[in-house]
């Protein structure tokens, strides 16, 4: 009502104040803005549930997020409070890769630099849930022996 009477009068009327809980803005690190909410009507925004939106948004795992104050340089830890303006940085890791990594090396029994030099290979399957992409790299292998 009182807009509408400054303008009745001719006066000029103030924009209305900026809201306390205003949407944090979210830069990717090549500066584009990303349009994610990350705000919390009912707690300021924590950067853990502010990575797990831009992950979803990104279609990628949250673990591949890392959210950096623009103005310090300092990566924010998941319970800081995220306010103002935030950048995100996308890591190049794939989870699920180094998740089948890790189960090949447990059923291969040996060292990814013993793996890379192999030419035979016996696996125990009941441990091998996925081969990873980088079992094509695997290019001393000549023989593989699936156990189990």
């Amino acid at each position: 009502q009182a807009i509408l009477a400054q303008r009745a009068l001719g006066q000029p009327h103030a924009p209305p104040p900026a809201s306390s809980t205003a949407m944090p803005a979210v830069h990717l690190a090549s500066g584009a803005r990303l349009d994610v909410d990350v705000s919390d009507p009912n707690s300021p925004a924590a950067a853990w549930r502010a990575r797990v939106a831009i992950a979803a948004k990104l279609g990628v795992h949250t673990s591949q997020v890392r959210l950096v104050d623009p103005a310090s340089g300092a990566q924010l830890q998941d319970a800081d409070a995220v306010a103002g303006e935030v950048q995100a940085v996308l890591l190049c890791l794939n989870v699920s890769e180094l998740t089948a990594e890790d189960s090949l090396l447990e059923a291969a029994g040996m060292s990814m630099v013993k793996l890379q030099t192999a030419e035979t290979l016996n696996l125990r399957s009941t441990e091998l849930c996925d081969l990873p992409e980088s079992f094509g790299q695997l290019l001393a292998l000549r023989e593989l022996s699936l156990i189990g």
